[in-house]
């Protein structure tokens, strides 16, 4: 049995005037810890790419992304420290629910 490698995704939210969010890490994270990140997380088994970028928007900065595109896929770069992993990075650039907010503990 070998062990499958991990998914992401990842959101850069993208403003009319292009200024970019990204999310500071938490000191407590295991995987990145105080770096500079994009709003997501872990896809969940049978989960689509796209609905885990809404969940994990809706998670962490409590906005549904409503217009956005796959930009990258990226290998994890430390997969000796962090196991393997594929990264999909988004670029949102619609959303709703109001401006993005710190909605849980994972960036400080």
């Amino acid at each position: 049995m070998h062990d499958q490698i991990a998914k992401t995704v990842g959101a850069l939210f993208i403003r009319q005037d292009g200024s970019v969010l990204l999310g500071l890490q938490a000191p407590w994270k295991k995987v990145w810890p105080r770096h500079w990140d994009t709003i997501g997380g872990r896809v969940e088994a049978g989960e689509r790419l796209d609905d885990a970028l809404i969940r994990q928007a809706q998670e962490e900065v409590g906005v549904t992304p409503t217009e956005f595109r796959l930009i990258a896929t990226v290998k994890e770069k430390q997969p000796e420290m962090y196991g393997e992993a594929m990264h999909h990075v988004y670029a949102v650039t619609s959303w709703q629910g109001g401006d993005p907010t710190n909605a849980c503990d994972e960036h400080t």
